[in-house]
């Protein structure tokens, strides 16, 4: 998760992509998946990391079902995804980067709870 979410992060920031469809529908589900386990695990922590993962849980309900349904992504030439924001090109990159930020601090609290394990 943490290779993934740095990987993604990065493509979405300096690259204005994210992976193909083969790797992204697979992902996303695994992704939901993955914040519904850590969401019944965190019930007995505090509400903080309650609150952080339920956020996250219902975030990537959102956009994993936009994802897989087609309804917020389009395909470039290469079979890549790519994000749209009422089909301007200046948009795009703009989301990309505010995309990037969400996944980099995804990747953060990611760590944090990987420290907190440790």
């Amino acid at each position: 998760m943490v290779l993934e979410h740095a990987l993604i992060g990065t493509l979405a920031l300096i690259k204005h992509r994210t992976v193909n469809r083969k790797i992204g529908v697979p992902l996303a589900i695994f992704e939901m998946i993955y914040y519904s386990f850590l969401l019944i695990t965190f019930l007995n922590f505090s509400y903080q990391f309650i609150s952080i993962t339920i956020v996250f849980l219902l975030i990537h309900f959102l956009g994993g079902f936009w994802y897989i349904f087609d309804k917020l992504y389009s395909y470039n030439d290469k079979g890549t995804i790519s994000l749209t924001l009422l089909g301007r090109e200046g948009g795009q990159k703009k989301l990309y980067t505010v995309y990037s930020f969400f996944e980099f601090g995804e990747l953060i609290f990611l760590l944090y709870i990987l420290f907190l394990s440790v």
